[in-house]
């Protein structure tokens, strides 16, 4: 019987070791992930937008999971990355703004407003460059701004204006015997229009037609104006689809020269004045404004966030009163 108690005892001190061992190294990985995430500023840095950045309007956007902590994409809030372009400006640690993103996950207002405040920091004589390989069309709206956009010989720019597609399932509720029924009032009331119909009106594709050309004149203007493009010209480099191809996106102004990743690494480092052999003191938007913010003074000013439903009680998904009541309090404090 004691041998038992004994041998029972043994495994559950092993299992403890076990789980003590695997808190341990839980708890060590955490640590060093944070100090990964060291927010200092260091001379000559370069501050770099790239494909791990998700620009986003509110944290109630930014949905991560307990066990992604050393996720890659980072989210940043679009009021942090203009406070931190604007911060650059006049940091005499940052020589300038490097934009490495192919694919940028945000929208065309966001966009713009990032567009503008690098237009702004420009005004402080500091570079910005941009690099890319496939490069979407959002990606090179916001990369056309820069001083020099350079692209890999084997890349490519996606231009090619903007569409809309309208899914409609009239023919499919009338073929498995789905009844629909609608109460519409005006022609331009389109949101029902695929339940009633298999084609687009008239209507629906006019006003489509305006809000996609309005929003396209304005974006193209704008590329056109900083590739020192005409704007006749550049429609037909648009409709042409020439950016998919890199040595037409060269002969036609796209980018300003073909070159790899590599390559494009020595011209900041030389715009730098640093030796070849050194590497770049690149730091993201993610970090830096965390420094940014860091330096705020005393006196601050708390904003609650709040997107969504109005509820009662607790929840997690849209406003719910308790919580907000608790959050209130605790910036109260």
């Amino acid at each position: 019987m004691k041998s038992f108690f004994k041998l029972v005892l043994a495994n559950l001190t092993a299992i403890f070791i076990v789980f003590a061992g695997f808190f341990a190294f839980f708890l060590a990985f955490v640590i060093l992930g944070s100090l990964a995430e060291t927010s200092d500023v260091k001379s000559d840095s370069v501050l770099t937008l790239d494909l791990k950045t998700k620009i986003i309007d509110s944290p109630s956007e930014d949905q991560e999971d307990f066990f992604s902590i050393n996720k890659e994409e980072k989210a940043v809030l679009l009021y942090d990355v203009l406070q931190a372009i604007s911060k650059a400006k006049t940091d005499d640690n940052i020589k300038g703004i490097s934009i490495e993103s192919d694919q940028i996950n945000a929208g065309i207002t966001q966009l713009d407003d990032i567009r503008n405040a690098l237009i702004d920091f420009k005004k402080s004589g500091k570079f910005v460059y941009a690099y890319g390989n496939s490069v979407s069309q959002g990606a090179y709206y916001l990369g056309s701004v820069a001083d020099k956009y350079y692209l890999n010989p084997a890349g490519g720019i996606e231009l090619k204006g903007l569409s809309a597609e309208v899914t409609f399932f009239k023919s499919f509720a009338e073929k498995y015997g789905i009844g629909i029924q609608v109460i519409r009032h005006g022609k331009f009331k389109a949101a029902v229009e695929p339940f009633l119909k298999d084609e687009i009106s008239p209507e629906n594709k006019e006003q489509l037609s305006t809000l996609l050309n309005d929003i396209w004149d304005n974006t193209s203007s704008k590329i056109a104006n900083s590739r020192k493009i005409s704007e006749s010209e550049f429609k037909t480099i648009t409709d042409s689809l020439y950016g998919y191809l890199p040595n037409l996106s060269l002969q036609y102004k796209l980018a300003d020269q073909l070159i790899q990743k590599s390559e494009y690494d020595k011209l900041i480092k030389k715009k730098l004045n640093i030796d070849s052999d050194k590497k770049i003191n690149k730091i993201s938007f993610a970090k830096y404004s965390e420094s940014v913010n860091s330096e705020s003074g005393k006196n601050k000013i708390a904003i609650l966030y709040a997107s969504g439903a109005i509820n009662n009680g607790k929840g997690y998904d849209a406003i719910y009163s308790e919580n907000f009541v608790k959050e209130i309090k605790k910036l109260q404090k």
